[in-house]
């Protein structure tokens, strides 16, 4: 008899707390001249983030001195703050993931990948493939106008005079995550 009565507390305790939800959302009208109801209208917008204005990079190698591969691009975001985390990853070979295949001989060309949230860039930071960067800061427009962000590549001159000649590619994907 106790568990009875403990299950009937129980089920009106749900009803009670579900049905008090409801009242606040609309109100009824009466049967009159006129009658007026009112409802509760809420719109939720899903954060959201845009990637633009990345461009493909190219350059030719005398084999002297380091390469710099600079490619700014736009990152905005509809959250408040305009705080974003990005994640870069490389496909060029199978040792490691920030590199440049030679199609012809499958030699490689390792390079190392940094960020930075600005097109300034005098504050950049090394990334590691895969891995996400935190605290980065966008354009709070999700339309992108202005570039607002740099993904610098750099080739070490070491690794460029050991190459065998011909035409090294790959791709850089950056995620961007809105935080």
């Amino acid at each position: 008899m106790k568990s009875i009565l403990k299950i009937s507390k129980l089920a009106a305790l749900i009803t009670l707390v579900t049905t008090a939800g409801l009242a606040n959302a609309a109100s009824q009208g009466s049967t009159g001249g006129t009658s007026t109801g009112s409802s509760e209208v809420t719109v939720s917008v899903e954060p959201r983030i845009v990637i633009n204005n990345v461009a493909d990079v190219s350059t030719t190698s005398t084999g002297t001195g380091d390469l710099e591969l600079i490619n700014t691009m736009c990152v905005g975001t509809n959250v408040d703050g305009g705080t974003y985390k990005v994640a870069v990853t490389g496909t060029g070979g199978t040792t490691d993931a920030f590199s440049l295949v030679n199609a012809l001989d499958d030699d490689t060309i390792p390079y190392t990948a940094s960020w930075a949230d600005t097109v300034a860039a005098t504050t950049v930071t090394a990334l590691v493939s895969g891995a996400p960067l935190s605290s980065q800061t966008s354009t709070i427009n999700t339309a992108c106008g202005t570039d607002n962000a740099t993904l610098i590549l750099d080739i070490a001159e070491s690794e460029l005079q050991g190459a065998t000649a011909g035409d090294y590619t790959g791709t850089v994907t950056m995620v961007v995550t809105p935080i």
